[in-house]
C-alpha cells in the first residue's frame, strides 16, 4: 500500500486553514491506487486538529474530513491505517510527561476506537515515529493506549511503533536507555491479540529518506534484525514507510527489499510506500496518481 499524506501538513499551524495549510487526500487518486493493486492506505493527520485540546471531544468538522477518506477506503475493500503524524508529541510536548500524560494519549485513542471499533478494516497506528524520549516512556504510553482501545471491546489491529524514528535497521540497538527490541517485550507479548509492530526503512546513506541515492546494499539486510526478532518472539510486523527515488540503484534496492518482505510474510503483514498525497508536486518519492 501507500501513505496518504496532506492532513498532517502545516505543522505548528493549529488548527490552521483547510486547503491552505493542509489538505485531506483525494479519494479519486486513492481509487486509482486501488485499481493499481494497492490494498492498504496509511492516512496521516494531526492530533492537534482532530482533538483541539487534550481530553476534549473530537472536532466534528475535522473528524468528518478524516472519516470521508477512511470510509471510502474501507468500503472499497482496502485497509485504512489511522496515523496521527505527531512523533509522540502534542503541540511540541512529549507524550508521557506532565504536559501530555499517558492518560491524554489514551483518551485520544479511546475516542477514535469508539468511532471505528465495528470496522476491522480500520487499523490504529498509534503515532508516527516517536523520537528523543526514553524508550520505556514511549512503550508505557503505547500500552496505556492499547488498554484504552481494548477496554471498549475494539479488536482492531493496532500498530505499535518503536522509539528513535522506529527504524527497522536499528531495532535491536540501544538508544535513549534501552533498545526497542528489549523494551517492547516488557510491555507486549505474543498473547496480545492483534498487535503489530511498525518500523520504517529508507535506503539512503543516513536512512532518512531525504536523498535520491540508494547506497545501503544489499537492501534486505536492513530488515533482518527486525524480522529475526519477530520470528524469535512469535510476533507480527508492518513496514509503515519505505520509499526511494526513481533510478536504477533504487529500483534494484526496492526489489530486494520487497522480495525479502514477501519471503517473510508469515511475520511481515505488509508495507506502505512513502508517499502519495495531493500536495507533493515534484517530490522525488511521490507516487500520487
Amino acid at each position: 500500500g501507500v501513505n496518504e499524506s496532506g492532513a498532517e501538513f502545516g505543522q505548528g499551524k493549529y488548527p490552521g486553514e483547510y486547503n491552505k495549510d493542509y489538505i485531506y487526500p483525494d479519494v479519486k487518486a486513492i481509487q486509482a491506487s486501488i485499481d493499481q493493486g494497492m490494498n492498504v492506505f496509511r492516512i496521516g493527520f494531526s492530533w492537534e486538529r482532530l482533538q483541539r485540546s487534550l481530553n476534549a471531544e473530537l472536532d466534528s468538522t475535522e473528524f468528518d474530513r478524516l472519516d470521508e477518506v477512511v470510509s471510502y477506503v474501507t468500503k472499497n475493500g482496502a485497509v485504512a491505517i489511522l496515523n496521527p503524524h505527531n512523533f509522540a508529541r502534542y503541540n511540541g510536548q512529549i507524550v508521557g510527561t506532565s504536559q501530555v500524560p499517558n492518560s491524554a494519549f489514551a483518551d485520544l485513542w479511546k475516542r477514535i476506537a469508539q468511532k471505528y471499533k465495528s470496522n476491522n478494516k480500520v487499523w490504529f497506528g498509534l503515532v508516527n515515529e516517536p523520537h528523543d524520549m526514553p524508550t520505556a516512556q514511549w512503550f508505557s504510553a503505547a500500552r496505556d493506549a492499547v488498554d484504552s482501545i481494548r477496554a471498549l471491546g475494539a479488536n482492531n489491529n493496532v500498530l505499535v511503533p518503536g522509539n528513535a524514528y522506529t527504524g527497522a535497521w536499528n531495532w535491536k540497538e540501544t538508544f535513549y536507555g534501552d533498545s526497542n527490541a528489549s523494551t517492547a517485550l516488557i510491555y507486549f507479548s505474543s498473547s496480545d491479540k492483534n498487535i503489530i509492530f511498525e518500523t520504517h526503512q529508507y535506503f539512503d546513506s543516513d536512512y532518512s529518506g531525504t536523498h535520491k541515492e540508494c547506497v545501503q546494499r544489499p537492501c534486505n539486510n536492513l530488515f533482518k534484525n527486525f524480522v529475526e526478532w519477530l520470528k524469535a518472539n512469535n510476533l507480527k510486523g508492518f513496514i509503515g514507510e519505505l520509499g526511494a527515488a526513481i533510478n536504477d540503484d533504487c529500483k534494484a534496492c526496492v526489489e530486494e527489499a520487497i522480495t525479502y518482505l514477501e519471503q517473510n510474510s508469515d511475520y511481515i503483514v505488509g508495507w506502505a510506500w512513502w508517499a502519495a498525497g495531493p500536495w507533493w508536486q515534484d517530490y522525488m518519492y511521490s507516487i500520487e496518481p
